[in-house]
């Protein structure tokens, strides 16, 4: 059972936003977590609590050594939030544009090679991630790498994937049949990777 109350997470300092969310640092359970809250204003949007919902359901289903650990969520407004376990160096975008840090070669192959046993576990549960970008691959301090935020993703079989929509993601990683609102499959994700790279 992953439901939690609102009383059982405590907050810490503000690590992150996103597009309907504050990320911050906190304990659950006496563990040090990861807390995405939704935005007040966001409380509003139904496409913000759909992506919400969409984001705990597939979460719920997920376990592999490179996807982000699910520790449970909050599902009743106004306190709408997602537990998951806590990534002390922060995203891969964080690493490579706000950091000092030199990432050798060595470092880049393991998170190249993360990312794709990540992504290859989504695929095998017949999902589609899009929305694959630096910022939603997370770091543990031994540079293991996690893919993460999980609110645009979808099932890429049956009726359900008939209904995706294009144009939905980051501009900047889109396949060019996202962009032109085309059909299209896992090779949209391969896509992204390959920007990334």
């Amino acid at each position: 059972r992953y439901e939690i109350e609102p009383h059982e997470v405590r907050f810490g300092n503000q690590i992150g936003s996103g597009g309907f969310g504050v990320v911050f640092k906190g304990k659950f359970r006496g563990e040090t977590v990861a807390i995405k809250k939704i935005h007040a204003h966001a409380l509003n949007n139904r496409g913000s609590i759909d992506e919400f919902r969409a984001e705990v359901s597939v979460l719920c289903t997920l376990r592999h050594s490179n996807i982000l650990s699910f520790l449970g969520a909050c599902v009743k407004a106004p306190n709408l939030m997602i537990v998951t376990e806590f990534m002390a160096r922060g995203t891969l975008f964080d690493i490579l544009h706000q950091s000092q840090m030199s990432v050798t070669w060595a470092m880049r192959r393991k998170m190249a090679l993360d990312t794709c046993r990540g992504m290859r576990y989504l695929h095998e549960s017949k999902l589609l991630h899009r929305d694959l970008k630096s910022s939603n691959l997370m770091l543990d301090n031994d540079f293991n790498c996690k893919v993460g935020d999980f609110g645009l993703t979808r099932i890429s079989k049956g009726a359900v994937a008939a209904q995706m929509t294009g144009q939905c993601g980051t501009f900047q990683y889109m396949a060019v049949e996202v962009l032109a609102s085309k059909p299209y499959s896992e090779k949209a994700d391969v896509f992204s990777f390959g920007i990334l790279l």
